[in-house]
């Protein structure tokens, strides 16, 4: 009765396997789908950024990260070991000095005005160093590479890349 009962009980562990199981693979399939409907809107808007970088933009750069919070901001590049590019989506346009402190690479830092408009360029800038502005800027992209084309007064399109 006792080895039934271990026997049911073990019937039992394997059907919560499987539900588990059709669980990840339903979880796997979300995952898919979204990473599809991504990779569907990010076509489009390449699109359509190719059809405005034509007519209105310049230059179009590709990030890897968006910085909206206090924290993610003050991170930053900092501490990474692979180089990555960041939007910094500041909450007023003004001037917004950086360090690289703990930045174990050089970048180009692009400062970008509420209208798109290159403000500003450092490039080349290195482990340890700072950067002051001396125009006001909505945002800040960090990149690792900068287009050598893009220049103060370019109009710059900004998409998020998908990973």
């Amino acid at each position: 009765m006792r080895l039934r009962h271990i026997q049911k009980e073990k019937e039992g562990l394997g059907n919560e396997n499987k539900d588990d199981k059709n669980e990840k693979d339903e979880t796997d399939e979300k995952d898919e789908k979204m990473r599809k409907m991504r990779k569907q809107g990010i076509k489009k808007i390449e699109k359509k950024a190719g059809k405005n970088a034509q007519q209105e933009y310049k230059t179009i750069v590709y990030v890897d990260e968006v910085a909206k919070s206090l924290f993610s901001q003050m991170r930053g590049l900092m501490f990474r070991i692979s180089p990555v590019n960041i939007l910094f989506i500041f909450e007023s346009e003004d001037l917004h000095p950086i360090h690289s402190w703990f930045v174990p690479y050089k970048f180009d830092a692009v400062y970008v005005d509420s209208d798109s408009k290159v403000v500003e360029i450092f490039r080349e800038i290195k482990p340890f160093g700072s950067v002051s502005p001396t125009k006001p800027a909505r945002y800040l992209i960090e990149l690792v590479n900068t287009p050598h084309s893009l220049r103060v007064g370019d109009k710059v399109c900004v998409l998020l890349r998908n990973r």
